[in-house]
């Protein structure tokens, strides 16, 4: 696993990700369960998650875009390996744990997604 740019998309897919969990899933799951105060704490004390939630739109447009181009990487490079045998059982269990990561990377956007779009529409 040479490409760095398939490196850095993996990273930037789990930090998108899981931003989405911080902009929107996570306040709204608090609200529902009953603690809007821990709620009203965190954006007193982190202004930013306001600004996270009003762009949320572009948030998980880019995320999922992210999940998209690191899927498409970790394909094409699915079968490109060293010839030599401890190199390869190294870059082998390295794509187990990029596919790993990139399945949680999506579970996240998942969630993210569903609490943000799919759950107010049912609780209208």
């Amino acid at each position: 696993m040479k490409n760095p740019i398939h490196k850095g998309s993996l990273f930037i897919t789990l930090l998108t990700s899981g931003s989405t969990l911080i902009c929107c899933a996570i306040p709204a799951i608090l609200v529902v369960l009953g603690a809007g105060s821990v709620v009203a704490a965190l954006v007193g004390t982190f202004p930013q998650l306001v600004w996270l939630s009003e762009h949320k739109i572009w948030l998980f447009g880019f995320g999922g875009l992210m999940l998209g181009v690191s899927r498409y990487f970790s394909i094409r490079n699915q079968n490109i390996c060293p010839i030599d045998p401890l190199l390869a059982e190294q870059c082998k269990r390295t794509k187990r744990w990029t596919n790993v990561l990139w399945w949680v990377s999506a579970a996240i956007y998942a969630i993210g997604f569903g609490v943000s779009y799919i759950a107010p529409i049912f609780l209208r």
